[in-house]
């Protein structure tokens, strides 16, 4: 399917492994200290869970009676699994780009673990409840592992609403192609010809979630041109600047061109509001005079 969508035989597996561990050209998109996985990157991803991992793998009073091999402190019965697990992300921490994306297959060992440290603590809670303990202690310290699920979720969906904001470059790209089914309806002698638009997508746009599949939704419906700077030799763009009608862009202006819309990004969450802050990321330029006068004059009565 790769090879397909990319019109030529492709492992994407294999690509991404000679790119970042031979080539080691990942460097070209950022560098981050050694320790950023285990000192950024997992305590976001995994947020209170995490402090439920360490008590996967000690045997704590209320299971001695479950396991018959719980004379030792240490329990083993995840621990080959997460050592692997953890190896997989040191492994990453030498390559000096780094990412969360990256580590995303261990977090399902990381739950698994923090689960099992979890179940613990609700058997030391039921052994309480029973009279063989200190009931109270247990209880409580199960109610406070229930709520670092809780507020780890409530932090994960605030996570995923943050995230949706940091695709401005995409969002723009919609934005444009709504723009040129607008500009579609002309029907006058000097309508702009489709063959001679030409769209300039800068990197940070095209960092930001302008993708080939987005691009084909546009060239599908108008037979435009596309064009994208960026560190790839293939995709840079030699083309003089006035030679594009359209440019995507996080310029605040561009001389000769005119701005017809902004897409908002960069969020953070304003604690003293209690409300999600973004500003302007990505604007949608238009070269002056694209369009016939009697449309610019109009646009603005019709909205």
């Amino acid at each position: 399917l790769d090879s397909l969508l990319w019109q030529r035989m492709v492992w994407p597996e294999f690509e991404v492994w000679w790119f970042n561990a031979v080539d080691n050209r990942s460097n070209e998109w950022g560098v981050m200290p050694f320790h950023w996985y285990v000192s950024n990157a997992l305590p976001k991803g995994l947020l209170l869970t995490l402090f439920l991992i360490p008590l996967s793998f000690f045997n704590l009073k209320g299971r001695a009676k479950e396991k018959a091999n719980n004379n030792t402190m240490i329990d083993r019965t995840l621990l080959h699994f997460f050592i692997p697990t953890f190896g997989f992300v040191v492994l990453y921490s030498f390559l000096p780009h780094k990412e969360m994306r990256f580590i995303f297959p261990a977090l399902p060992m990381f739950n698994a673990c923090a689960a099992y440290g979890l179940s613990k603590l609700h058997s030391m809670a039921v052994t309480a409840w029973k009279g063989a303990g200190w009931s109270f202690i247990s209880i409580g310290v199960y109610v406070c592992g229930l709520m670092t699920v809780v507020i780890t979720m409530i932090g994960s969906l605030l996570f995923l609403r943050l995230s949706m904001e940091n695709y401005p470059g995409g969002a723009a790209l919609e934005h444009l192609k709504n723009h040129f089914g607008a500009t579609s309806e002309i029907s006058t002698q000097h309508a702009p010809k489709w063959e001679d638009v030409h769209v300039h997508i800068d990197v940070a746009a095209a960092m930001t979630g302008v993708s080939l599949f987005g691009q084909r939704s546009v060239t599908n419906l108008y037979p435009i041109q596309m064009s994208k700077s960026g560190y790839e030799v293939e995709n840079d763009t030699k083309d003089p600047p006035r030679s594009y009608t359209h440019l995507l862009s996080e310029e605040q202006s561009v001389r000769g061109y005119h701005i017809v819309d902004t897409i908002e990004g960069f969020p953070r969450l304003d604690k003293r509001n209690l409300r999600i802050v973004t500003n302007p990321a990505i604007h949608i330029f238009e070269r002056d005079g694209w369009l016939p006068k009697e449309y610019t004059t109009a646009a603005p009565n019709e909205s």
